[in-house]
């Protein structure tokens, strides 16, 4: 190597024999292996150092890790505390929770919900509970007037959710979602918990509480946000997979309302901007057009699970169904964990109906009287005067509707063939 010439006084002079001295001494070669010999030495003491954190950590927290498991493909985590009970990176804005990944904690045996004990950031020990039952829907079948009646046994609690009822967690919320909305706040697993946090520490052996929000039964427009379909051109896992994932023996209600009569209700209950029987018709027409060019590029299937779809129709054409949205749930779940009800017979017989519904949440069971003097009294969201005159539906939209809904009506018939679900 040649010699580094400097201009300037002594201080210049000296710097040069240095340099010098230092170059004839180490060669390039031996300086290059001395550069990385550097980076290996400080690449191993930067290991060592992370290993003695991440043993230090598990040390403060006072839990044992477990175990990996796999299901399916899918890699479970394996820690049991709320903070890493879901991916690293789910607290940033714009990522959903992987759901599907998280390991199923260690339920306790007495209690009737999902329930388990983990530690808090201050080391105490804090009871978590998700739902023991699911009202799945339908909107605008009676599920709020059946909810708020069921939470007037003793034995089932009110939580946080709206009116006790619904946190749209499953369908809406964890991704973003809402009604006619795609980008709102991501609420993450620990909101939907929080939910809930008052009523797990107070449940005893008898009690439960559940969560009834209507749009779980057909919303699975969130598919492409479930990080195990990421790049698939169809869902491979929707929200019934990811609830069994974390709760297999949940128990669902169901009820059923003819589809005709529900679409018209959810529009006069939406729309506030003068809806008519005119208005009301003009758009079954473009739902029905805009659900026929989409089915003609991807088909149903594809076009039941799409958000901007439903964002595009205002009215809800595609929730009344049930057929296609039935069958989604009983690919994941055993039909015995399943009561389905219609709405017509609920309003004929609602004591009956909560006799029915109490026994197969295996509450106690309630006396005649107890029964009549629940299903006493108006029913939730009965239409106020302003909107019964504006009148029923034009009788060419419900000929309209009843052709579209006839195909909906054979294939639920065909799930459940006992001729129940066969509106006139």
């Amino acid at each position: 190597m040649g010699t580094i010439t400097l201009n300037g006084g002594k201080t210049a002079i000296f710097f040069r024999s240095l340099c010098n001295i230092f170059m004839k001494k180490f060669t390039t070669k031996k300086m290059l292996l001395a550069f990385l010999f550097f980076v290996f030495v400080s690449c191993f003491v930067w290991m060592l150092d992370d290993i003695e954190r991440e043993r230090f950590r598990l040390r403060l927290s006072k839990y044992k890790t477990l175990p990996s498991r796999i299901v399916g493909n899918i890699p479970l985590r394996r820690t049991w505390t709320t903070k890493n009970y879901r991916r690293p990176n789910t607290s940033i804005p714009g990522v959903i929770d992987d759901i599907l990944a998280m390991e199923p904690p260690p339920y306790l045996p007495d209690l009737k919900n999902p329930c388990w004990y983990e530690k808090t950031h201050r080391n105490i020990s804090k009871r978590r509970c998700l739902p023991y039952f699911y009202l799945l829907g339908v909107d605008k079948c009676a599920t709020t007037d059946l909810f708020s009646r069921m939470l007037k046994h003793p034995q089932i609690l009110y939580t946080k959710a709206v009116n006790s009822k619904e946190t749209h967690w499953w369908s809406w919320r964890r991704f973003g979602y809402d009604v006619f909305i795609n980008n709102a706040r991501i609420q993450h697993f620990e909101d939907y918990l929080h939910i809930f946090d008052p009523t797990s520490e107070q449940l005893t052996r008898t009690q439960i509480f559940g969560d009834g929000s209507p749009t779980y039964f057909w919303d699975f427009t969130g598919w492409p946000l479930i990080p195990q379909n990421k790049g698939l051109k169809f869902p491979r896992f929707l929200t019934p997979h990811c609830i069994k994932h974390l709760t297999p023996n949940v128990k669902f209600i169901i009820i059923l309302r003819n589809p005709v009569e529900r679409l018209y209700s959810d529009y006069l209950f939406l729309i506030r901007n003068n809806p008519t029987p005119e208005k009301f018709h003009a758009g079954v027409l473009l739902a029905m057009k805009k659900l026929s060019d989409c089915e003609k590029i991807y088909g149903t299937r594809l076009c039941l699970f799409n958000k901007t779809l439903h964002m595009q129709t205002q009215i809800r054409l595609l929730i009344g169904m049930y057929g296609d949205y039935l069958i989604e749930w009983l690919k994941v779940f055993p039909m015995h964990q399943f009561m389905i009800i219609k709405t017509e017979e609920y309003k004929k017989d609602i004591a009956e109906h909560l006799r029915k519904i109490f026994k197969f949440l295996e509450l106690t069971e309630l006396s005649q009287s107890e029964l009549i003097r629940i299903s006493s009294g108006r029913h939730a969201f009965e239409r106020a005067d302003e909107i019964k005159r504006i009148g029923p539906m034009l009788p060419k939209t419900k000929v309209l509707l009843t052709r579209f809904y006839s195909s909906v009506k054979l294939k639920v018939s065909d799930i459940l063939p006992d001729n129940t679900f066969i509106w006139n």
